[in-house]
């Protein structure tokens, strides 16, 4: 059943890939620095839903990684508990170029397809990415754990939450490969929207280089157990 399911998603990532303009499959144009652009960005938050997993705490740093994205100039959205629900996120990314999801992850080791966001309500699954043609999309921050973890299986053809919003047109999706401790999530996030921020941004992938160097100098964050999980997928 899991094959099955494999081979229907890999069919659809296919069929996106061949649709997206070069732009969107990573080519010439675009805009590497995020700095200089009037962006029209959306900051997707989820999480106060689970109340069972997240508390005040974990809502205060929710709050930080959203202070955070104010680095980035040009107007901005919210969605927050229970308007953070699967239907309102696809529709708010069809919407904005930018997104920054904040919320917890889950993945399906056996069949990646079902990794998923928990969103209010319910989740938000590749397979429902797949289907999407974001043709504005430039940049997704996952703050989720597991979001960009593959499967056991397609070792050659990675299948992530990750891997589904680069395929329905983001360009720049910066996700997490295991657990992230949650106090780590918000200090990781300003250096990044800081340097992406900022006149001379490095872009993107060198961006999150320069603050994964910086977290390493945090006397709890030194082992690669914490900074070797968030990756950057993309140009």
């Amino acid at each position: 059943m899991a094959r099955n399911t494999h081979d229907h998603l890999a069919e659809l990532i296919y069929q996106v890939r061949d649709k997206l303009t070069p732009e969107q499959a990573g080519g010439t144009g675009g805009s590497e620095g995020l700095g200089t652009k009037v962006l029209d960005v959306v900051y997707l938050v989820g999480c106060y839903h689970f109340a069972r997993w997240w508390h005040a705490p974990e809502e205060e740093k929710t709050d930080d990684e959203l202070t955070a994205t104010g680095s980035l100039s040009g107007p901005r959205s919210e969605l927050r508990d229970a308007d953070a629900t699967p239907e309102a996120v696809l529709a708010a990314l069809r919407a904005h170029t930018h997104a920054h999801l904040a919320c917890h992850g889950v993945r399906d080791p056996a069949d990646p397809s079902q990794s998923r966001l928990l969103l209010h309500g319910d989740d938000l699954a590749p397979r429902q990415l797949a289907a999407e043609r974001l043709r504005g999309a430039e940049f997704a921050y996952l703050s989720a754990c597991h979001s960009a973890a593959p499967g056991k299986e397609l070792a050659d053809e990675v299948i992530s939450v990750a891997s589904a919003f680069q395929l329905c047109g983001y360009r720049h999706v910066i996700g997490s490969l295991w657990t992230v401790e949650d106090d780590m999530g918000p200090l990781l996030a300003q250096e990044v929207y800081r340097l992406l921020g900022a006149p001379d941004t490095p872009g993107t992938a060198h961006a999150l280089h320069r603050a994964i160097g910086k977290l390493r100098q945090h006397d709890r964050y030194r082992e690669p157990l914490f900074w070797a999980s968030v990756v950057h997928s993309g140009p």
